[in-house]
C-alpha cells in the first residue's frame, strides 16, 4: 500500500468533534472510537473550548486506531 499523500487519501470525510467543557472531553474517546468503527479512520477536534486540547491528548492515549 502506498502512503496516503493527504489525510483525504485515508478518508474523503472527516468528522468533527466539539467540546464544550472539560468535563466533556472523556466523552471524545468512545465518539472517536465510534466513528472508526464505522469506517471514518479521521477526526478532528475543533478547538474552540477549554476541553479540546484535553480531547485531542485523551483519543491519540486511549484509541491508538483513530487518527485525531
Amino acid at each position: 500500500m502506498n502512503e496516503p499523500r493527504s489525510l483525504l487519501d485515508v478518508a474523503p470525510v472527516m468528522p468533527v468533534i466539539s467540546v464544550r467543557d472539560a468535563s466533556d472531553a472523556s466523552v471524545a474517546v468512545p465518539i472517536a472510537r465510534a466513528l472508526t468503527a464505522a469506517g471514518l479512520p479521521l477526526v478532528q477536534v475543533a478547538i474552540d473550548s477549554p476541553g479540546s486540547l484535553q480531547a485531542i491528548e485523551l483519543i491519540a492515549t486511549e484509541a491508538p486506531e483513530v487518527i485525531v
